[in-house]
C-alpha cells in the first residue's frame, strides 16, 4: 500500500525516487525498498508525506483522500448521540427500581448484583411507559397517572447544552 501511494504521487508531481530521497535525507535504495514493499515503514515517513504533499495516512492506507489538509480517520469505537427526551417521572422509575429489585438474586454478592441491574436497566428502561421524546423546545409533558396522585409531583427541566 505505501509503496503503490509513494508512486502514484510520484508520478503526479512528475518527480523520481531520487528526487525523494534527495528532500527527505535518505538513499535512493531506501525509498525502493518502500515502494517494492521489502520495507513496510520508515521513521521518516512522516517527511515522505510532507514532501509529496499528503499525509501518513494516506500512504499508510488509513484514508483515501491524498489531500494534505484531509481530516484524520475517525477513530474506532462507539460513537455518541445526543437525544433531547423527558425522564420520566421519579414514581416511574421507582416502579422501575422496585421490579429490578425484585428480581436480582437476593443470594449473590453485591458485585454480582449490580451486573444483575447493570443487565436489566436498558430492557427496563425501554419498558417505562413514561419515557417521551421530543424535540428541543418542544418538549412532551408527562401526565401523572392515577397511582401518581400520591405522589409529589418533580418538575422536569428542559435540558441545556
Amino acid at each position: 500500500m505505501i509503496g503503490e501511494r509513494i508512486l502514484t504521487r510520484l508520478t503526479l508531481l512528475g518527480k523520481s525516487q531520487s528526487w525523494l530521497a534527495r528532500q527527505v535525507g535518505l538513499t535512493q535504495p531506501t525509498i525502493n525498498a518502500l515502494v517494492r514493499g521489502t520495507s513496510q515503514s520508515s521513521v521518516h515517513l512522516h517527511k515522505i508525506a510532507r514532501t509529496l504533499g499528503t499525509t501518513v495516512d494516506y500512504l499508510t492506507g488509513e484514508t483515501d483522500d491524498p489531500g494534505e489538509n484531509a481530516p484524520p480517520p475517525a477513530p474506532a469505537g462507539p460513537t455518541a448521540i445526543m437525544m433531547p427526551m423527558v425522564l420520566p417521572p421519579t414514581v416511574a422509575l421507582k416502579r422501575m427500581f422496585d421490579g429490578m429489585l425484585k428480581l436480582v438474586d437476593q443470594g449473590a454478592t453485591p458485585d454480582e448484583q449490580a451486573l444483575q441491574l447493570a443487565e436489566m436497566l436498558p430492557i427496563a428502561l425501554s419498558r417505562v411507559r413514561e419515557l417521551h421524546f421530543g424535540a428541543p423546545g418542544h418538549l412532551v409533558p408527562i401526565e401523572p397517572t392515577a397511582s401518581d396522585d400520591a405522589m409529589p409531583a418533580i418538575a422536569h427541566p428542559v435540558p441545556t447544552r
